[in-house]
């Protein structure tokens, strides 16, 4: 185990781009899996492949870098030696970029599966305020964490991790 997690570590450090995106993907993957078999029990022959595929694709192509990027913005605008930093990035990170990133997988998710306006415009009526509800149940306090524990370089794996749970939930509540 610990010469996985160095080969990682050396993949981080080389290519923090890269490596955050196929984690990303792999871990939105892992969770879509998780929703279809431990929540929707749908069973292997039920599992509807395209869906973890779509997931995946979300994780590696929109997930990872608008993670990165917005936390290499946080650090811009909230060095650490700043008062209060990590309370300061956690507050915008909530007030900004969560509501932003949920719509936008509600909506980004809908278009890559083919669905109609109006079916994307339902799902985001149904779905949006529940999920954002949850978010701030679960999120503050993650990237309080987050913003005070965890070096820059690890925060996107580490919320990663974390999300293994919330990419299931997530995954769930867009396909029900």
């Amino acid at each position: 185990m610990k010469r996985i997690l160095d080969l990682y570590l050396r993949q981080l450090s080389k290519r923090p781009w890269t490596t955050q995106a196929v984690t990303t993907g792999f871990l939105f993957c892992a969770g879509d899996v998780i929703a279809q078999q431990a929540i929707e029990r749908r069973g292997t022959s039920g599992h509807q492949w395209r869906r973890s595929a779509i997931m995946t694709g979300v994780g590696f192509c929109v997930a990872a870098p608008a993670l990165r990027g917005w936390y290499m913005t946080l650090e811009r605008i909230f060095p650490a030696n700043v008062a209060m930093a990590p309370l300061k990035k956690m507050v915008l990170d909530q007030a900004l970029f969560a509501p932003t990133f949920l719509a936008g997988f509600f909506g980004i998710l809908g278009v890559l599966e083919g669905k109609s306006w109006q079916e994307i415009h339902g799902r985001y009526m149904n779905d949006y305020i529940p999920a954002l509800k949850t978010n701030y149940m679960i999120w503050p306090g993650v990237q309080m964490l987050n913003f005070y524990i965890i070096p820059f370089q690890h925060r996107v794996t580490f919320v990663n991790v974390i999300a293994l749970g919330w990419n299931s939930y997530l995954a769930w509540k867009a396909h029900t």
